[in-house]
């Protein structure tokens, strides 16, 4: 049992940093995921109304404009559309449009992915498309869809129901020498009685760790007995972020983290 916790235990650390290191990868390739999806569906939408504006246009039909983009707007994703028939003049719209934005620099938004701002309401995905059903172009068309959603995805009450479910699943299955463990956001399979207190305690009593400082940096509530463990030996203990901690030592987040050890590597 003693031989077999040996390989599990290191296991389970590694196997729990490639998913810290994993996850800005995941929710960056996310992002771009849904980006994509949202600037085709831009598309679809652009060349579905792109006579019926024209025609709008034609007829230098202002009002008609707007009453087409409400309808359209309706849909909550939709947070915004306009319309720039020329770059000298002012874009007919409905909903509030960003700051950033007029007819004179949709250039700036041209690119054929779209392009993301951070507003205060949250992320909004930029499309520029043209308005050219028979050949001539009209002008411009832009929307503006609200990607904040994306963002609130992991505060989902019923995927982290289903994590949960998931898990306890996966931890009867492997019987009584394992339990779960919660974190922010986490929930983890870990062996029975054991926390990262304990798997510090074992590396520092084996080579090549025996003798040496262990130091240990955390975010995570689940980092707390690791900071204990430390502290106890000696060691040096850093929290990264706010919240309560037995840290000895605080840093405000990744970034500091990775300029922290560049200066010990200069060093």
């Amino acid at each position: 049992m003693r031989l077999s916790l040996r390989f599990i235990v290191p296991l389970v650390l590694v196997l729990t940093a490639l998913a810290y290191a994993v996850m800005p990868l995941v929710d960056k390739l996310t992002i771009q995921w849904f980006v994509r999806d949202l600037n085709l569906r831009a598309t679809l939408v652009a060349n579905t109304i792109d006579e019926p504006l024209y025609n709008l246009v034609a007829a230098n039909d202002t009002p008609g404009i707007r009453r087409f983009f409400a309808r359209i707007t309706q849909d909550e994703r939709l947070f915004a559309m306009a319309f720039c028939g020329t770059p000298q003049g002012k874009p007919v719209a409905t909903g509030p449009l960003p700051g950033e934005i007029s007819c004179a620099n949709l250039d700036g938004f041209s690119d054929p992915t779209g392009r993301v701002l951070t507003e205060a309401q949250g992320p909004l995905l930029i499309s520029v498309k043209p308005i050219a059903p028979f050949g001539d172009t009209a002008g411009k068309i832009v929307l503006v869809q609200d990607m904040s959603f994306v963002e609130r995805r992991s505060e989902q009450p019923s995927l982290a129901s289903f994590a949960h479910q998931t898990m306890r699943a996966a931890a009867a299955a492997c019987g009584p020498e394992f339990a779960l463990q919660s974190g922010k956001r986490v929930v983890e399979l870990k062996p029975s009685g054991k926390d990262k207190g304990e798997a510090v305690r074992e590396f520092m009593r084996e080579a090549p760790f025996h003798g040496r400082t262990p130091v240990f940096v955390g975010d995570d509530v689940t980092d707390e007995h690791g900071f204990v463990r430390v502290n106890a030996l000696g060691g040096h203990s850093i929290k990264v972020g706010g919240g309560p901690t037995a840290a000895r030592w605080r840093l405000a987040d990744v970034r500091a983290v990775y300029a922290w050890l560049e200066r010990r590597d200069e060093e």
